[in-house]
């Protein structure tokens, strides 16, 4: 089975990905979460709809870069999320393929709608 969402994102920010985490679940979706380095191989395997990515994470500008680059991802919609006065982390993921990049509170207002998208197809 596809899972239809990966998650890049920092193992250190354990509050934020438990609360992606209990979104997904809320809505039935599958998700991974994983840490940037590892999650390229995952999304290469699996073939997501949706990789979400936490800008902040080490390697994240990176993995965009090479989801974007890669075969099995080319076309796999990319939603970063950064804090607000991080905008060179916007801009570093805007130029990086991005396909939308996001406040961390406007994506945590979207969170639901963005994995329910993502879980429809």
């Amino acid at each position: 089975m596809t899972v239809p969402i990966v998650a890049l994102m920092s193992p250190d920010d354990l509050f934020f990905v438990a609360r992606v985490q209990a979104a997904a679940k809320e809505l039935g979706v599958s998700i991974v979460v994983s840490a940037p380095g590892h999650g390229l191989e995952i999304c290469n395997v699996e073939k997501p709809r949706l990789v979400i990515v936490d800008l902040r994470a080490k390697g994240a500008i990176s993995a965009v870069e090479e989801l974007r680059a890669g075969h099995a991802t080319r076309s796999t919609r990319i939603v970063g999320f950064y804090p607000h006065v991080e905008t060179a982390l916007r801009d570093a993921a805007t130029a990086a393929g991005a396909d939308e990049v996001l406040p961390q509170s406007a994506f945590t207002v979207r969170l639901g709608a963005l994995l329910a998208s993502a879980a429809t197809g």
